[in-house]
């Protein structure tokens, strides 16, 4: 006793110093990793895996993770086939089949790259095995097919064996037993051990298929014959019925041949009655139309007539309307600058003005006061006879504050110009209330300084010197009732030279809608035109302006009044 007790201690002191040795082993080469080069450090988790394969599953399984990335960052496939194989045998153990399944699959693609034909054969049998177990029992027959196709043409006997009967098994359980035992056949054919347990178990498997059948067979046979016995007593039931229906269908035939007689003394009667009714109601419905037509006639007739006056005494109220717009138009262009207005200050000018309807919205200012001369181009609040309304305000408000008082400073012309208005329009910022206004580009030259100022509400100033285009920004607020009307507008200074061309206009001619897609021309593009023909002379400048502005328009309605002033020093 005490003699077994020694020897169990000391076998025990033995595993105890291995496993002291083989962790000791380990962490030498955990050490070894961490200076080590790509090909070293395969080599040392090989090392790792081989002795961790038996021993610590668990480590295992890191290391030859370790050792998949790096054979695949170095494209060792040795390496990376041996990790795909360590890994799918110990999930298999692990009973992991899924986990299993993915390593062998990655394992037969890298083997089959290779070309090494039996162990392809030798991992699809892995393979279809590990599919077995994971209860996928057609890809396991597919993948034992596989292999035993790969091991027939490489007359591997080992393999065929195997792979037999494992179909044999496969086949039996998908109820295939033709082919089960076929394969069982086979099997016993090429093995030369013992093989009455597999052909004692198929047997027993296909007696009771046999039987389930067997018992299945009689049970349809019962069926069919009460099937059979239904049908008999349908007949007869059928047979019965056609008897009374005959029966039947002679009384019928009787009573038929009286009542016929009867129905015909009778048809003629009612036949007579109905051709009097017909008659009194045909002549009753031609009394009424005859009356409805007369009445809708006179109705229709006195409407005719009444729209026919309607109609002339619109057309003379319109006609009216329409004189007292055109003169309206009269009294608008006469308080508007004349041409020799622009002439007597400018070497060249155009102004392009297009109202959409008989008066405009829009309008244009110029005055000279001593060595100043102020242009503007104003985008009034609405089209036709309200913004007409609206101009003529504003052109009597820039009237009083230059020529009147002399005003010659542009961001002072703006600013006294929005006090007017929210004066006159009685403007106070309430909610709800109106905000009517006017959007302006207004510029003062100097010409003995040779400078200009500049002042904007919304509307911007082009300057276009030596071909190349300057846009000089207004500031986002109207001449009217805004969140920011107690700031005063910005006024540039502006260098000018001989040659400049600059231009002043409303959003109008930008916002035409036209062209093949039926889009706004837009201010872009309009910039981009007026570089194009800025070195042409100011009158061409116009023609050019116009017949562009035409050709976009094309069929579609003007949309805004429009006018564009040009100017070169």
């Amino acid at each position: 006793m005490q003699i077994s007790m020694i020897k169990y201690f000391v076998l025990l002191f033995i595993l105890l110093v291995s496993a002291t040795n083989f962790m000791a082993q380990d962490k030498d080469i955990e050490s070894l990793l961490q200076n080590a080069t790509k090909e070293e450090k395969l080599e040392l988790y090989n090392q790792l895996v081989d002795e961790n394969y038996s021993s610590n599953p668990t480590k295992c399984i890191k290391y030859a993770i370790e050792l998949e990335k790096i054979a695949k960052k170095t494209e060792n496939k040795d390496f990376e086939i041996k990790a795909y194989k360590v890994l799918a045998t110990l999930y298999y153990e692990q009973k992991n089949y899924k986990k299993s399944n993915k390593f062998f699959e990655k394992e037969l693609l890298l083997i089959q790259n290779k070309g090494n034909k039996l162990e392809v054969a030798k991992s699809y049998y892995n393979l279809a095995t590990s599919y077995l177990k994971n209860d996928n029992k057609t890809k396991a027959r597919i993948n034992f097919d596989r292999s035993l196709d790969l091991a027939l043409a490489l007359k591997s006997k080992p393999l065929m064996i195997a792979n037999y009967k494992a179909l044999s098994k496969v086949n039996s359980d998908l109820g295939k037993f033709y082919y089960a035992l076929e394969d069982l056949k086979k099997y016993i054919l090429h093995s030369e051990g013992e093989y009455s347990e597999e052909i004692i178990l198929f047997k027993e498997q296909y007696f009771q298929e046999k039987e389930i059948k067997e018992h299945k067979i009689e049970e349809l046979n019962v069926t069919k014959s009460n099937l059979n016995k239904t049908e008999t007593e349908l007949i007869e039931t059928e047979e019965v019925v056609m008897g009374l229906e005959e029966e039947t269908q002679e009384k019928s035939e009787q009573i038929s041949e009286l009542s016929i007689a009867n129905e015909l003394k009778n048809l003629k009667i009612t036949r007579k009655e109905d051709e009097l009714k017909k008659q009194r109601f045909v002549t009753l419905v031609f009394i009424i139309g005859f009356a409805v037509i007369f009445f809708f006639s006179f109705v229709l007739l006195r409407m005719f007539l009444s729209k026919k006056k309607m109609n002339k005494l619109l057309e003379k109220q319109k006609e009216n309307i329409t004189e007292s717009i055109v003169y309206a138009s009269r009294i608008q262009s006469a308080i508007l600058p004349k041409e020799i207005e622009f002439i007597d200050s400018f070497s060249e000018h155009f102004v392009l003005f297009n109202p959409r309807d008989i008066v405009s919205g829009d309008f244009y200012f110029m005055q000279k006061i001593n060595q100043y001369s102020v242009i503007a181009a104003i985008d009034c609040t609405g089209h036709g006879v309200p913004g007409a309304f609206m101009s003529m305000l504003g052109m009597a408000f820039l009237n009083e504050i230059v020529r009147h008082r002399e005003v010659t400073k542009a961001n002072q012309i703006l600013d006294l110009l929005r006090e007017k208005i929210k004066t006159s329009l009685q403007q106070t910022g309430e909610k709800g209330e109106r905000k009517d206004g006017m959007d302006m580009a207004l510029c003062v030259i100097n010409y003995e300084t040779m400078k200009m100022q500049f002042a904007g509400a919304y509307n911007p100033l082009l300057l276009i010197r030596n071909n190349e285009l300057k846009e000089y920004k207004a500031d986002r607020m109207p001449i009217g009732v805004h969140i920011k009307d107690k700031k005063s507008f910005t006024n540039h200074i502006i260098k000018i030279q001989s040659e400049d061309r600059i231009y002043l206009y409303s959003d109008g001619y930008g916002d035409q809608f036209g062209g093949s897609e039926n889009e706004k021309f837009m201010k872009k593009r309009l910039k981009n035109y007026l570089l194009e023909i800025n070195n042409f002379p100011m009158k061409e400048q116009k023609e050019k302006l116009e017949n562009t502005f035409e050709q976009w328009k094309g069929n579609f309605d003007q949309i805004d009044d429009v006018v564009i002033v040009g100017i070169k020093i």
